[in-house]
């Protein structure tokens, strides 16, 4: 069993923990969840497999997918720049904030998660998950108000 298998079992009823699971057994329960870890180390996990921060480009590329997860709304791009470099952006910093995006929309497409969850689009971006994702700051959060 892989490490990414490991961590969707814990995620099943104890029941399902010992049953015999076939590799398309695998495959429809990661199209069904993707795992996102915010607090302490950043990490995706998707069907394909996962990655984390190491993998993202840099500091830069760690902070705007970080902000990107927890905002979930469309932020500017001038917004975003103002977050990644303050008040004083490199002349390029719109051309460098496309290679950021792409750098990390790779990253979602090798886990196999659709690379479309980051959208660009009228000068806004937005990460858009499906509704069987599973956020830890966000379960964190429901556990804290009950």
């Amino acid at each position: 069993m892989s490490q990414h298998q490991a961590c969707f079992c814990l995620l099943l009823p104890s029941r399902l923990r010992s049953a015999k699971l076939d590799r398309d057994d695998w495959q429809k329960l990661g199209e069904l969840l993707i795992r996102i870890h915010v607090l302490g180390r950043i990490s995706i996990f998707g069907p394909k497999g996962f990655f984390d921060e190491r993998d993202l480009p840099g500091l830069q590329g760690t902070l705007l997918l970080t902000y990107l997860i927890i905002e979930r709304n469309q932020v500017s791009r001038g917004l975003a720049a103002d977050l990644l470099w303050g008040e004083s952006p490199p002349v390029g910093w719109n051309g460098a904030l496309s290679a950021l995006i792409s750098k990390i929309r790779a990253e979602l497409h090798t886990i196999g998660v659709d690379r479309e969850v980051l959208v660009s689009s009228a000068g806004t971006l937005e990460f858009v998950l499906p509704s069987q994702t599973w956020v830890d700051l966000e379960q964190a959060t429901k556990l804290l108000d009950q």
